[in-house]
């Protein structure tokens, strides 16, 4: 009884939480353009006139570094905006196509994150193609234990039915049926959509990152601790020079702006640093933040039979970086430069490693075993 009334009201502030994330989401997006607007304005009008803008600093210095100053700025109010105009990739749309561009969201600030104009009519007829064969799955799912209790000698287990997206049908109310799911796809419960390769819902972009966009939120999260790191290393003499009240002040940026513009890039520095690390450190293992959650049950489950875990999509750090940047397809300096860069895949079929074997995996774990989007309602 206790233990069912601390679940409700963990779900219900769950829930609440949810909710206050999906209206804020336009409140965070403008935050971090303003401050980020300051920042720029700050670092050119005065610390870089201290710096680098001294009678006795050699002009051809001072250009490289302006013209440095510039890239960094670009490069990282570009990633930005990509990070928050691009969509992640529904399930809804392209299916089984490699994507030819992008989907551009311009109305990025508004909390209705479900735009109905995704369901194409071609994804319509997907649906309803598939709607014959959703009894025949539901049978073969429920048999599946029976064939357990009972294996053939001569006939293997049948493979586990598609998997099916039914939170989709309470935000869709459209579709008769739930829609097909690949792998690596996740339902978000504040956007309401089911993501292909999805990795987390973010509220400085109000919106999740997922395939499309992934690449575009690694590389603003690059620049940003380069950013970070370069303000707050020249803007030290502005910062003390800014809490010295008693000296003239000869720029139009207020004392207080130069002192906000240091101590938030020291601290955001900091932790987008480590959120940037911990992003990298997911790519060199072909992960994303969901499958890193998950990975580590199915490890902890099989080591506890006596197994190893190996997740199907590591495919070795140089080439795990290769597929998350695209770059069997783009030269290597696409990643220096600002570039609309598609996924390396559509989202439905992924390159598996090696020694994967579909069936070895399938023996050791069940299907009752799999972790789905339909865990966090149980109760």
């Amino acid at each position: 009884m206790v233990k069912r009334l601390v679940f409700k009201c963990f779900k219900s502030f769950e829930k609440l939480s949810n909710r206050l994330i999906s209206k804020t989401g336009p409140f965070f997006v403008v935050l971090a353009l303003s401050l980020i607007t300051i920042s720029n304005i700050t670092y050119f009008e005065v610390i870089f006139y201290h710096q680098f803008l001294k009678s006795t600093s050699n002009p051809i210095y001072t250009i490289l570094i302006l013209f440095f100053s510039l890239y960094l700025s670009f490069c990282l109010l570009f990633y930005y905006f990509l990070s928050f105009l691009v969509e992640p990739g529904s399930i809804l749309t392209n299916h089984h196509q490699q994507p030819q561009n992008h989907t551009f969201r311009f109305n990025f600030l508004s909390s209705n994150r479900f735009r109905k104009s995704t369901l194409t009519y071609q994804n319509q007829k997907i649906i309803n193609s598939i709607n014959k064969h959703s009894n025949q799955s539901s049978s073969n799912k429920k048999s599946i234990p029976h064939q357990q209790e009972q294996p053939s000698t001569t006939t293997p287990p049948p493979p586990p039915p598609p998997r099916r997206c039914t939170k989709c049908l309470m935000t869709h109310p459209e579709l008769s049926i739930p829609p097909l799911k690949p792998p690596r796809a996740h339902h978000c419960r504040i956007c309401g959509v089911c993501w292909l390769k999805y990795d987390h819902h973010c509220p400085w972009i109000n919106q999740c990152v997922g395939l499309h966009n992934e690449r575009y939120f690694l590389l603003f999260l690059v620049y940003m601790t380069i950013s970070n790191i370069w303000v707050t290393y020249w803007g030290w003499t502005s910062f003390l020079i800014s809490t010295n009240f008693n000296s003239k002040w000869e720029f139009n940026s207020p004392r207080l702006f130069v002192i906000l513009t240091w101590v938030l890039n020291l601290v955001i520095g900091i932790t987008v640093g480590i959120m940037m690390s911990w992003q990298l450190i997911l790519i060199g293992k072909g992960e994303s933040s969901v499958e890193s959650s998950d990975n580590e049950y199915y490890s902890n489950l099989l080591k506890k039979r006596g197994l190893k875990f190996k997740h199907p999509y590591d495919l070795g750090i140089k080439q795990n970086f290769i597929e998350f940047f695209n770059l069997r397809h783009q030269k290597w300096y696409t990643v220096l430069i600002p570039k609309i860069v598609l996924p390396s895949t559509n989202g439905w079929q992924w390159i598996k490693r090696d020694d994967w074997n579909q069936s070895e995996y399938n023996d050791f774990i069940k299907f009752s075993d799999e972790l789905t989007d339909e865990e966090e309602d149980d109760n």
